[in-house]
């Protein structure tokens, strides 16, 4: 794949599938939370407000809204960008054999394209190096090549929102927050190095065993050969393919 980017560090997420198909397209307010307590204005429903939570450095404190606005988000970066991920950490069941699992859903021009059974990492959003949590938020993605996983999706993590936190917490200093900020703002590649934690990858190695994993995405070795099929041809275009991870 064209403009792989290599580390020599071994990243550690995994994943497994569910299916495939196409939807008629939903209204995602509806489809992932009821739709029933959320008002209409917290909806996103165009890409200058997608791209707005990207770069913000604080989402809603109400998870219902939160989870709605990053799905929402998602859709419309579908919609502009040919596709998006959005990766569900609420239990669902599987069409096939209704199984619980968590998901990992491929929107292509706003339309559910793919969906996939998904292991993750522990309980919660990731906080700090090693906790052993995937990161939940609206992220960029890169495509990748780690040392044990091969090609690979790496999540951009962390985020504008994460280094805020970060200082918040004293997990890290003023100058690698503002490193954290030059990187996304050029389009590159977020420090990997900080106490925040890095590494967050979509690869093969899962075994629909739900939590399964050091903090990464991981599917089935079929899905992630599918996944990485679909989406290579986007990365090497140059484009950069959000990725939604909603608890």
């Amino acid at each position: 794949m064209r403009g792989l980017i290599t580390y020599g560090l071994m990243a550690v997420l995994s994943l497994g599938s569910v299916g495939v198909g196409a939807e008629p397209r939903k209204d995602l307010a509806d489809a992932i939370v009821g739709g029933d307590s959320i008002p209409a204005r917290y909806q996103i429903d165009s890409i200058e407000e997608a791209r707005a939570l990207l770069q913000a450095d604080s989402y809603p404190s109400d998870p219902k809204v939160r989870r709605m606005q990053i799905s929402d988000a998602v859709r419309e970066f579908s919609e502009v960008d040919g596709y998006a991920i959005l990766v569900d950490k609420q239990l669902d069941q599987t069409p096939l054999d209704d199984k619980t699992v968590f998901l990992l859903q491929v929107y292509k021009n706003g339309l559910l394209f793919r969906s996939y059974v998904a292991d993750v990492g522990s309980p919660g959003d990731k906080e700090i190096r090693g906790d052993r949590k995937t990161p939940e938020g609206l992220f960029s993605s890169f495509s990748f090549s780690s040392g044990r996983y091969g090609d690979a999706i790496l999540i951009n993590y962390p985020n504008r929102e994460d280094a805020k936190r970060g200082i918040e917490d004293n997990l890290i200093t003023p100058a690698e927050a503002a490193r954290i900020d030059h990187a996304i703002s050029n389009g590159g590649i977020s420090p990997q190095d900080t106490d925040l934690g890095g590494y967050i990858e979509i690869h093969n190695g899962g075994t629909g065993s739900v939590f399964h994993t050091t903090g990464c995405v991981a599917l089935r070795d079929n899905d992630q050969t599918e996944l990485l099929g679909i989406l290579g041809p986007i990365y090497d275009s140059g484009v950069d393919v959000k990725v939604g991870v909603i608890q």
